[in-house]
This record gives structure tokens, sequence and C-alpha cells, in this order.
């Protein structure tokens, strides 16, 4: 049976999935944090389609793992879904500020 915090787990997830697709589909750039209406006046329209994909990829990735290590553990009650799940979070918020600072 799941429990609670799993339900809060898959919740989340789904929560993260959707402000990814807000941002990478529907270009809500104010979700992102420290990107404002002052410096969107300094980013050109290349630079903002490129930050939307990749922000927007980033949090679709994490919410995705977020359901899906919920999942994995639930069923297989293993330890090693714990850190693949903190890996790829890990992985993929330095690979975000890698690639940000290169738009």
């Amino acid at each position: 049976m799941f429990t609670t915090s799993r339900i809060v787990a898959i919740a989340i997830g789904l929560f993260v999935v959707f402000m990814g697709y807000l941002i990478k589909y529907k270009k809500k750039l104010f979700f992102i944090a420290g990107y404002n209406r002052w410096t969107s006046e300094t980013v050109n329209d290349e630079q903002k389609e490129k930050l939307a994909k990749l922000i927007g990829n980033i949090c679709i990735l994490i919410g995705l793992a977020t359901i899906l290590m919920t999942f994995l553990d639930y069923y297989f009650a293993s330890v090693i879904f714990e850190w693949i799940f903190a890996a790829v979070v890990i992985g993929a918020s330095i690979y975000a500020l890698v690639k940000a600072w290169n738009i």
C-alpha cells in the first residue's frame, strides 16, 4: 500500500513536471529563480528560448525521476534507487548550471 509520503512524493514529481512544461513550452520564465524583468531586458529572444528549453527539460527530468524513484522504491525497497535518484538530481543541477552559464 502506498503511504502518505509516497503519495506526496508522486504529487511533487507531477508538480515539478508541470512546472517544467510551463517553462519549456509556455515560456513562463518568471518561474526560474533569479530571472526577473530586469534580467529579461538584457537577454535576447534566442537566449530566452535556450534557457526555457534547458530549465524546462531539467525540471521534467527531475520530476520524472522523483516519480520513478517512488515506484521503484515501493516495489524493490532498495537503497540503491535513492542513491541513483540523488546522482540524477545532483548531476542534472550541475549540468544546468554549467550549460546556463554559457547561454
